[in-house]
């Protein structure tokens, strides 16, 4: 029999239609003969909803304005039976995959809701989506690991001093990278020149992070930016051999999915071997450190002298068209459908832990 398996997408985060496109992805390439997807969408508003309309318009975010097949539903477990409850009673899932990108999806807060309705769910838990889903934490982490990092600090509520950011920002040196903390895709990122730049740019970055918490960092000039995909299967955890983005510049939200974006991607990076080895080692050690499930992506910038540093950590990453971790996967011989299955099976065997 078909397992069902909800596919969790959209959200009330800033990557709702990057969720989507993933989502679309997704549900069209799993297995059929294994899996019946039941889509459940989170609309702008956070509404959950099942969606039983055309899944084109899921891959389009359209699928919200579509009322006569909205049905809705949210996570439970009632006398036993684990599901969706909808209007009619309970739905019946077998595992979810949440599909979702960034806050409110991808840290914690839906595997929460999962974790208590019973369902058995795709990667990583509660404290390991909260942490990775926390650029600052994910650096101290690495710094008391030993992993290295770019020169950083960071500014959250009661620390905004403008004489104490401003001696901190001349200690590490312009340029330097402004980023929201708990956003992914590389929303709201601005780099700063100056210190003119930096008020504005960290104003802006406080806006777009809803606790108001912000990483700045050293801008590392002429590196590249290598990204190292897991997938585990079972009790094998499987660290593919590095990619590469090829950008102009910092690698904003518009380079990776606007229309008009001159960046590409290469699938295997023609690395030497023991900076493959190195990204490697950090990867397997960060998963375990970090409490990641089943898959993830990391982020390592190279810089011209040969060192390596940890930019950041994706537990969902981006499964659209354009993505890198589907092609990584198919580029080591895991085919999108495949890693699909391994990736439900896996959430199937655990059970809801």
């Amino acid at each position: 029999m078909k397992k069902r398996i909800a596919v969790i997408f959209g959200g009330e985060g800033c990557e709702h239609e990057v969720s989507c496109a993933s989502a679309a992805e997704v549900i069209k390439n799993l297995d059929s003969s294994l899996f019946l997807p039941v889509p459940v969408g989170i609309s702008g508003g956070g509404d959950w909803y099942i969606y039983g309309g055309d899944p084109a318009n899921i891959g389009s975010a359209r699928w919200a304005g579509d009322g006569a097949v909205l049905t809705s539903a949210f996570p439970v477990r009632r006398g036993g039976l684990s599901g969706l409850l909808t209007p009619r009673g309970i739905r019946k899932v077998d595992a979810a995959l949440p599909v979702l990108h960034g806050d409110l999806g991808e840290d914690g807060t839906v595997q929460g809701a999962l974790r208590c309705a019973g369902i058995p769910t795709v990667g990583c838990g509660v404290l390991g989506g909260a942490l990775c889903c926390d650029k600052i934490t994910v650096k101290r982490v690495a710094d008391a690991m030993g992993i290295p990092t770019l020169p950083w600090f960071s500014v959250t509520d009661g620390e905004c001093r403008r004489d104490t950011l401003l001696r901190a920002a001349d200690g590490i040196g312009y340029p330097l990278i402004v980023k929201p903390s708990g956003l992914g895709s590389s929303v709201g990122i601005a780099t700063a020149r100056d210190a003119a730049a930096l008020l504005p740019a960290l104003t802006a970055a406080r806006r777009a992070d809803r606790p108001g918490r912000v990483l700045i960092e050293k801008y590392l000039g002429g590196a590249r930016e290598l990204e190292c995909a897991v997938l585990e299967d079972g009790e094998v955890r499987r660290i593919l051999p590095p990619g590469e983005v090829i950008c102009r510049g910092v690698y904003t939200y518009s380079e990776k999915y606007g229309a008009d974006s001159r960046t590409g991607t290469v699938l295997h990076s023609e690395v030497p071997p023991e900076i493959a080895r190195r990204i490697r080692d950090m990867t397997d050690a960060l998963f375990s450190a970090l409490a990641i499930r089943d898959l993830c992506r990391a982020d390592y910038l190279l810089s011209p002298d040969g060192d390596i540093y940890l930019n950041e950590i994706n537990t969902f990453p981006g499964m659209t068209e354009k993505s890198l971790y589907p092609g990584m996967c198919r580029e080591s011989g895991i085919s999108f459908t495949a890693m699909l299955t391994i990736l439900i099976n896996s959430a199937l065997r655990r059970g809801n832990a």
